[in-house]
């Protein structure tokens, strides 16, 4: 420990000096567990989705990481309606899929996802799904060992049940992408 911070807090305020000096990533100058970038990783899309929330007019508050379908909760700053809960799912690839967890997603109907997209040389993507949505959409299931689905379900919106739980597809989810009006409207009834 030097000066009374913990190894790893070191080294992340050595490795956010050095980013500023030099504009690399900083999870790339030293060796991080996977758990840990992972956790990362997702809170970097929380706090981004965070601030979008702030720039349309609401009141984010992000919740502890066991908070079962809510990374976030939203108040209007107007106070005029209920706050919406929010599950940010964050993909740093080139991904076509989300992983949205194991269990199927919530029915509630202040309950969203916003599924979030950083490609790297790419503008960050958002897409603001209600949760409902997705919930009663047709659903593609395929065993381990078999191969994608090629025709889909009519009213098919990407979400798939796999091996390591739901995923949603987001090349489904065209008509959701920066739809932060809905979350307006639901916050309203």
């Amino acid at each position: 420990m030097s000066g009374g911070l913990p190894a790893v807090w070191q080294q992340l305020i050595d490795a956010a000096a050095l980013r500023r000096q030099t504009g690399e990533a900083y999870m790339s100058e030293f060796k991080v567990p996977t758990n840990v970038k992972a956790a990362l990783n997702g809170m970097r899309g929380v706090h981004l989705v965070a601030a979008e929330l702030a720039r349309w007019g609401f009141a984010p508050v992000v919740t502890m990481r066991n908070t079962a379908f809510a990374d976030i909760l939203a108040q209007p700053l107007s106070f005029d309606g209920a706050p919406v809960s929010i599950s940010v799912k964050y993909g740093g690839g080139a991904g076509s899929y989300l992983l949205l967890g194991k269990k199927p997603p919530s029915r509630a109907d202040k309950s969203f996802f916003v599924l979030v997209l950083e490609s790297k040389g790419k503008p960050i993507r958002m897409w603001v799904v209600p949760s409902r949505t997705l919930a009663e959409s047709p659903a593609t299931k395929v065993k381990r060992g078999t191969r994608r689905l090629d025709r889909v379900p009519t009213g098919y919106l990407g979400l798939h049940q796999g091996v390591w739980g739901y995923e949603a597809w987001l090349k489904h989810l065209t008509s959701f992408e920066n739809a932060w009006p809905l979350l307006i409207a639901a916050a309203r009834t």
